[in-house]
């Protein structure tokens, strides 16, 4: 072997060697940077616990001396609010009765008639009895049945409604009465079965007191979804008393249309439920309502004027409730004058009690209220005009006259339900000699 062959021969060993040598240096180099980058996070780790430990302290500290504040505020308004209890009660102790008072220091305690406002306490609701029984049998029978509640404005309408959601929830275990005020804006039918559900929901857990708290119902839902509601709700024996005062206003809403309504025909056809509703003129006689809706109704009750024992009782108890008797002359004035209209003898009894008050009694205190009364309700009896017929109007004015042989008998039957008109002996008069002397001047 020469040189040659050696040196060629032993300088491919040595590159080889170069080689893996660089590749050891190379992997050593890659070891002691992974190296240096672990301690790099370690370090990293343990400052960011340091951190952590220190906020964790800092919260435990700042809650505690939060927990002592709250210590501190809540006994000083334990101590406050024992000391406000104490002057209450003693305060309540000493606070003598409306009639107490009104001895001691002749109190003027304000006018005991309500009116231009609906009556929302039982005890202050007078009549309509045997309307409300009807009612109340429709509701309660084999099968709820729909029922409608006809007046003019102020008849009474509202206040009657919300004394059948007193005597229902009184009476009827099973049944929820869901007053549901028909002038709210509803801005579509989904809108509509939303909101009744919700009022459905809500009237359920008053009186279901062991249930928990109603769920949410969003201000928008289809009506699969009421109906499905309603239909669980039947199935647990539970009916629904549905109150739509002032159902005009859903009749010409222009967002509900006559597939909205058929919706609600199909509820009382399918679910245990039912609707009062209150209106001025019969809907199943209606020319602009024609949806099916109408034909749910088994009954109608007119709104019309109270008996006069109803009457007087009207005029004499809230007096009397504010230690003033009127006579039984005022009594039978004020009916001459005012009619059996609820609100009419509510505000001809307003009059004459603030009469009474300042000393204007006897007959003279009449016929001061006889005038006050006419200009105080004459642009209530322009407003009732407004809701009836050009016919109806003509009757009226020819019954003021004593010309009711001249009219229809169907006209005239309809205005004394709607208390206008009462017969006596065979012949019509117009109810309140007020509203008569306003027709015999009335010009069309």
């Amino acid at each position: 072997m020469n040189i040659l062959e050696v040196i060629k021969q032993y300088g491919s060993i040595f590159a080889i060697l170069t080689t893996v040598i660089g590749w050891l240096l190379q992997e050593r180099s890659m070891r002691q940077t992974l190296k240096r980058r672990d301690e790099e996070i370690r370090l990293k780790d343990e400052e960011i616990h340091r951190t952590l430990a220190q906020k964790d302290e800092d919260i435990r500290l700042k809650g505690e001396e939060i927990r002592h504040r709250i210590e501190i505020d809540l006994k000083e308004f334990n101590e406050k609010f024992i000391t406000v209890v104490e002057r209450m009660n003693g305060w309540l102790k000493d606070l003598p009765s409306p009639a107490e008072l009104n001895d001691k220091l002749n109190v003027d305690f304000g006018n005991p008639f309500l009116i231009g406002i609906h009556v929302n306490q039982p005890d202050l609701f007078y009549g309509r009895k045997d309307i409300l029984q009807s009612v109340i049998s429709c509701a309660y029978g084999v099968q709820m049945q729909s029922v409608q509640i006809l007046g003019v404005k102020r008849s009474g309408k509202t206040s009657f409604l919300h004394f059948l959601e007193y005597s229902v929830l009184r009476q009827m275990s099973k049944i929820i009465p869901v007053y549901i005020d028909a002038r709210a804006q509803f801005i579509s039918p989904e809108n509509f079965y939303a909101y009744l559900l919700r009022e459905m929901f809500k009237n359920l857990e008053k009186r279901n007191k062991n249930t928990q708290g109603s769920p949410n119902v969003p201000n928008w839902i289809p009506f699969e979804t009421l109906s499905n509601s309603i239909e669980q709700l039947s199935n647990k024996q539970w009916g629904f008393l549905i109150l739509l005062d002032d159902f005009t206003y859903l009749t010409n809403n222009p967002n509900l249309d006559e597939k909205f309504f058929g919706a609600l025909r199909s509820l009382v056809l399918t679910g245990n439920i039912a609707f009062i509703i209150s209106a001025f003129e019969n809907i199943e006689q209606s020319k602009t309502f024609t949806s099916p809706f109408a034909n749910i109704f088994t009954e109608f009750h007119y709104l019309g004027p109270l008996s006069d024992q109803d009457a007087r009782n009207l005029i004499k108890e809230p007096a009397t409730r504010f230690c003033h008797q009127f006579e039984n002359e005022d009594i039978d004035f004020i009916i001459k004058v005012a009619g059996k209209m609820p609100y009419n003898i509510q505000k001809a009894s307003s009059l004459l009690y603030d009469l009474h008050k300042k000393g204007l009694t006897g007959h003279e205190g009449c016929m001061q209220m006889k005038n006050e009364f006419i200009t105080s309700m004459e642009n209530r009896f322009i407003k009732q005009l407004k809701q009836l017929k050009d016919e109806e109007i003509g009757s009226l004015v020819k019954v003021s006259k004593k010309l009711s042989n001249t009219c229809f008998p169907r006209t005239l039957e309809r205005l004394e339900n709607y208390g206008f008109i009462e017969k006596v002996d065979g012949h019509y008069k117009v109810l309140g000699e007020a509203f008569a002397d306003y027709l015999t001047h009335f010009k069309a």
